[in-house]
């Protein structure tokens, strides 16, 4: 946050009444959460990833096999959910403090 903004947000701040102000605290402890949680998911996928990669062995029997398949088809899916996550949490910044 730039000065600018700063000095504008504390102006429109002072005039808000204690609910009000109490509401904006509160929902920006919870994008604090949600932005916690979402490095953790980024975290979360990357390992899974890199297991996926490591674990590649031609002994896999065909049910292991499936089920690599199936989760490497989900991972681009988790990726543009994590990635449209992301984008909600940035533009959320412009309206917190």
């Amino acid at each position: 946050m730039n000065f600018q903004t700063e000095v504008c947000h504390a102006a429109l701040v002072m005039g808000m009444p204690s609910h009000v102000k109490q509401s904006i605290k509160q929902a920006q402890l919870v994008l604090e959460s949600l932005k916690q949680d979402h490095e953790q998911a980024l975290s979360a996928l990357s390992t899974f990833c890199n297991s996926e990669n490591s674990h590649s062995s031609p002994n896999l029997n065909t049910s292991l096999e499936c089920e690599k398949v199936f989760n490497q088809e989900k991972i681009p899916i988790i990726q543009a959910a994590l990635k449209q996550i992301e984008k909600g949490l940035d533009d959320s910044e412009v309206f917190s403090v």
